[in-house]
């Protein structure tokens, strides 16, 4: 985890890194790790695209539909750290965090 810290702030608002950007499949950093690995993993994806909305939703977009609770709290986190205090008339981070607020299953 200490790993993905250091990286994370190490590279933030540059968009790209050589752990976490751009990875898929049995390379993603974010699969490699357990539990609360996971949570700062994609929520580290948040750092690295820092006020770039476009590319940031681009890149956490695979994670907010996961099955597994860590991930998908950590893109929410992302989401959130990726909009902080970007502000637009279509706020996607309260578009979607208002959806899975207010829809009835997990």
């Amino acid at each position: 985890m200490a790993k993905t810290y250091v990286n994370a702030f190490v590279n933030a608002g540059l968009c790209n890194d050589l752990l976490i950007s751009k990875k898929e499949g049995a390379d993603d950093w974010v699969f490699s790790n357990k539990d609360e690995g996971q949570l700062a993993a994609a929520a580290s994806l948040g750092l690295l695209q820092i006020w770039d909305i476009d590319e940031g939703l681009e890149s956490i977009d695979k994670y907010l539909e996961r099955s597994e609770d860590n991930i998908q709290a950590g893109s929410f986190l992302a989401l959130g750290i990726l909009s902080s205090g970007i502000k637009t008339d279509a706020d996607a981070a309260y578009a979607i965090l208002a959806d899975k607020l207010e829809s009835a299953t997990k």
